[in-house]
């Protein structure tokens, strides 16, 4: 049976951030038009073109656990993890977080709507990120491949049924 966790909502320091983001695009064409055609206009719709990249391409609609795999569903792309390779899940606040993992720097989609992508980790190097919020993470640990760290809604139910599924 499969159970689908949607993306958690995004905490309010991303809903600030992304809030913050959209304005620039918009500024940049209101200059455009207030001093005519120019290069700030472009500059504006090319964000939103990479805002909507972002939102469609990077960001997680929601998560599957099927009977086989854990699956990380966006419109764009299915990314599937084989539950067999799963050595385990659990609940990691950000203090946890920050002691396992080290200093982090991001490589993806970050701020706008949650961080997406690749994190490079001082501990254990690269991981997979998928998060919305900057609390109640879920860690899963492959046996192979990177580390995965998401924030789905219900964490610890998404835990409880990831860990019944590999057991």
């Amino acid at each position: 049976m499969t159970r689908s966790f949607m993306l958690a909502p995004m905490s309010p320091a991303f809903r600030w951030f992304t809030i913050a983001l959209w304005i620039l695009p918009f500024g940049y064409m209101v200059a455009g038009w207030i001093w005519g055609p120019s290069v700030l206009g472009a500059v504006g719709l090319f964000l939103i073109a990479v805002y909507g990249s972002v939102w469609f391409a990077w960001r997680p609609s929601y998560f599957n656990v099927t009977p086989t795999s854990i699956d990380i569903v966006s419109p764009l792309w299915l990314r599937q993890l084989a539950l067999d390779n799963v050595a385990n899940v659990r609940l990691l606040t950000k203090t946890d977080f920050q002691r396992k993992f080290g200093r982090t720097l991001r490589i993806g989609a970050g701020g706008l709507w949650g961080g997406f992508g690749w994190l490079w980790t001082q501990k254990q190097g690269t991981i997979s990120f998928y998060i919305s919020r900057q609390s109640n993470y879920v860690l899963v640990e492959p046996k192979v491949g990177k580390s995965l760290l998401i924030t789905p809604e219900q964490p610890q139910m998404f835990v409880k049924i990831v860990k019944a599924a590999i057991a």
